[in-house]
């Protein structure tokens, strides 16, 4: 075998090694995208449920209380923009880029 021989064996070596460990950086990347996806959502579920707990204490309250009011306010307002936070995340989990 000579030089020639040696190296293309040599590259096509490295490519086979190149391409395993690029497959197994796809393979843990899909696993970890999948793995955020699935938690933001449970996230979203529950900051939906949050949201509407809020605004049915707000809608139900008989209260004259402003301070309630307003910390109920508070809590629907951080709901709205967790919940907008989560969905940002995921559209860029599904961002093809």
């Amino acid at each position: 075998m000579d030089d020639k021989d040696k190296t293309i064996q040599s590259l096509k070596e490295r490519d086979k090694k190149l391409r395993e460990a690029i497959e197994q950086l796809e393979y843990q990347y899909k696993k970890k995208r999948e793995h955020a996806t699935s938690g933001l959502h449970d996230i979203r579920v529950k900051l939906t449920h949050l949201k509407w707990a809020a605004h049915l204490l707000a809608d139900n309250s008989e209260t004259k209380n402003q301070e309630r009011k307003e910390q109920l306010a508070a809590v629907k307002s951080s709901t709205a923009e967790a919940l907008r936070m989560v969905e940002d995340l995921m559209r860029t989990l599904d961002d093809p880029a």
